[in-house]
């Protein structure tokens, strides 16, 4: 079973993980993934294949607009995507059986 889990982590985090944790030069989806999840800030929310990496499973962080510019531009989808346009084409591209949406917003 494919799983995608989308979640949000909220603007003033995002704000601060970019101004004072981010890890200069990494401009990757994979690496600032990775720098994110390291944070640990969320990450009691994740299922478990998410957290274990399994390749059936796929994090996305919604509101991460770096996060999805990096995923965008490795895709090839256009410059003028929107922070929507490209998670709906993350969801297209996993081919998940199951959509786990954990956030408010």
């Amino acid at each position: 079973m494919r799983l995608f889990e989308l979640i949000t982590f909220g603007q003033p985090y995002l704000r601060h993980f970019e101004r004072n944790v981010a890890r200069p030069g990494v401009t990757s989806y994979a690496g600032r993934l990775a720098a994110l999840l390291d944070d640990r800030y969320g990450n009691a929310h994740l299922l478990l294949p998410v957290m274990n990496g399994d390749e059936r499973a796929r994090l996305v962080i919604a509101d991460a607009a770096s996060l999805q510019g990096a995923w965008r531009a490795e895709h090839s989808v256009p410059a003028s995507a929107t922070v929507e346009d490209v998670v709906l084409a993350q969801i297209e591209d996993h081919r998940s059986d199951v959509l786990y949406n954990i956030s408010p917003v």
